[in-house]
């Protein structure tokens, strides 16, 4: 399970993070992006079965697998957004759930060697990535599902948007 404070910790450290190197990430992906990040909530329980994940908690019962999403019973499926959509999510939760690790490792020592450092900065830049991708995949669902409510908050400052 993935916590409020994993989640958190995740986003604050790649605000932070990518202000000590832009080079921890392939070329296509803009690391000072990250700063857009204000925060990310994740206000529902989280659970995996098979292909399906399954979001609960403020009265919303939202469900999202590779060729649906339904929130409150109201099912959205479309051939191109439902697997890109879930496979974001899917992204997200897997570096969420990696990022206690990486963060772990970094508190071990304040100067990080070599490939320990590399190792942190790659934690990071997943994260922040995950974490745009899915607010960018967010946009596309809000405009293509009327009932579309997000199980990852994210909040990107206004001009980033």
């Amino acid at each position: 399970m993935i916590t409020k404070t994993i989640i958190g910790l995740a986003a604050a450290t790649a605000t932070a993070g990518f202000g000590m190197s832009a080079h921890a990430s392939p070329a296509a992906f803009d690391p000072h992006r990250c700063s857009a990040i204000q925060n990310v909530d994740v206000p529902y329980e989280v659970s995996i079965a098979g292909d399906r994940i399954a979001f609960a908690g403020s009265g919303k019962q939202i469900v999202l697998a590779p060729t649906y999403m339904e929130v409150n019973g109201h099912r959205f499926a479309d051939a191109t957004l439902s697997p890109a959509y879930y496979q974001n999510v899917r992204a997200f939760l897997h570096s969420a759930g990696a990022f206690p690790k990486t963060a772990a490792e970094f508190g071990k020592t304040a100067f990080l060697p070599g490939q320990a450092r590399r190792d942190f900065l790659s934690g990071v830049t997943a994260m922040c990535r995950s974490i745009l991708t899915l607010a960018d995949g967010d946009k596309r669902m809000h405009g293509a599902f009327a009932d579309f409510v997000s199980p990852v908050e994210i909040t990107l400052k206004a001009q980033h948007l």
